[in-house]
């Protein structure tokens, strides 16, 4: 809701949400864009607002075209990862399982997780484990080359219980393989970043217009193209962020060495936040 007051903030944000409703196949997009930030200005609370904006949208939207970007958003996180997968490997917020599945397609052994059971995940054939903050797993220590985390961590509501039993399932000479949302990133930070979409853009934003535009298309998709009444039946976003260079110092906090990091930029129109790479071992004992 703070978004609103912001004029640039939303000149970028209306230019990213063309873009969305041009990928997800929604017509006369301009005009909807423009409805959307009528509604958002006029809502007397953000509920308010997702509701409108979800009964707008839901008629205009092709599930089709929408199972067709998140399987090109699976093929590109696979792509930045593949040089560094090991099998077995574990995946933390599984969500569909789109992504597990096509770790497995390139050839790795897959195993899945996240705080609920997805209808999609029976239908993989791939072992799939509930978790539950605070508890271990049913799996023993170190039983993983690679722990796989792509944009988990702000969704945690405990993002160091994650971490710790991501450690303890990953062998000693295994690699944590993270993907996260970020922010506080300028143009010469994403200059060669491989994605392109609007980046001068972004980059032009201060570090607090940035996180601005990741929350709004948080809420976008989480909370809007799949809005439901009942708040607990919905993606969690507790607004766990960080600013990209901020992340390697909380690895190292908790325990881990960041071997690697790049921005990927906003690299996906259908989810356009600015993300980042992360590949971790643990620290020595």
């Amino acid at each position: 809701m703070e978004l609103r007051e912001d004029k640039k903030l939303c000149e970028v944000a209306q230019v990213l949400l063309q873009e969305v409703l041009e990928a997800i196949g929604v017509e006369n997009r301009a005009e909807v864009t423009k409805i959307i930030f009528s509604t958002l200005h006029k809502a007397t609370n953000q509920k308010d607002w997702e509701r409108q904006s979800y009964q707008l949208l839901s008629p205009l939207v092709k599930p089709e075209i929408l199972k067709l970007h998140w399987q090109d958003r699976a093929d590109r996180i696979v792509s930045w990862f593949k040089s560094y997968l090991k099998s077995p490997v574990f995946e933390f917020g599984c969500d569909d399982g789109i992504l597990g599945k096509t770790i497995k397609e390139n050839g790795f052994s897959v195993t899945l997780s996240d705080v609920f059971e997805h209808e999609n995940i029976r239908s993989l054939d791939l072992p799939f484990y509930l978790f539950k903050e605070r508890k271990e797993l049913p799996i023993s220590e170190g039983s993983f080359s690679s722990v796989v985390l792509s944009s988990v961590l702000h969704h945690c509501n405990d993002p160091v219980d994650t971490i710790r039993e991501s450690k303890r399932l990953l062998g000693n000479d295994g690699l944590i393989l993270v993907s996260e949302s970020v922010y506080g990133l300028n143009e010469d930070d994403l200059r060669g970043a491989p994605g392109r979409l609007h980046t001068n853009k972004f980059a032009g934003l201060s570090a607090d217009q940035q996180l601005g535009i990741n929350i709004f298309f948080e809420i976008i998709y989480h909370k809007i193209l799949n809005f439901n009444e009942r708040e607990e039946e919905m993606i969690n976003i507790p607004y766990n962020y960080l600013p990209a260079k901020e992340w390697p110092h909380w690895f190292e906090a908790q325990g881990l060495q960041t071997l690697k990091w790049w921005p990927i930029g906003i690299s996906h129109k259908i989810g356009p936040l600015c993300h980042a790479i992360y590949i971790l071992k643990k620290t020595a004992a």
